[in-house]
């Protein structure tokens, strides 16, 4: 899969977007096998549920099977605690475990229609997706 190149010197390299590639593969593989079985069975089953939250007595019940919450009831417990310190899992207030969500890309400006557009700048207001921006009660809805 690795795609090479010659150099005019005559040394052959890895092509840099093949070697990007390559990288990022590799470290989502070693996310994945950096969880022991424990955690893949947790993370399977609370996979099923995608961005729903799932009690933890919930997990001890479902995620192992009945004998092996008829062994320990809270076997689950610390395995979600390491978990969640590992970025892999959130947790609620309520101390119920979800899937951490990937982070989206924020859209940086804020469209801004046509006919608006035009009476602002008949207004004397700069219309631009900075000015709107700032604009914005976004700011004070996060404090």
């Amino acid at each position: 899969m690795e795609r090479r190149m010659k150099t005019p010197s005559g040394k052959i390299r890895v092509h840099p977007r093949w070697t990007n590639q390559l990288l990022d593969a590799a470290r989502n593989l070693m996310h994945i096998a950096r969880m022991d079985a424990n955690e893949r069975e947790i993370f399977d089953y609370l996979k099923a549920y995608g961005e729903e939250w799932i009690n933890a007595k919930e997990i001890c019940r479902r995620a192992g099977g009945k004998h092996r919450f008829g062994e320990d009831p809270n076997w689950a417990r610390p395995i979600l605690q390491s978990m969640k310190e590992r970025s892999i899992l959130e947790m609620d207030m309520a101390g119920r475990y979800r899937i951490k969500p990937k982070e989206t890309k924020k859209h940086k400006g804020r469209w801004v229609s046509p006919e608006i557009e035009k009476a602002l700048r008949e207004s004397g207001v700069p219309a631009d997706a900075e000015r709107a921006e700032a604009l914005s009660d976004d700011h004070y809805e996060q404090l």
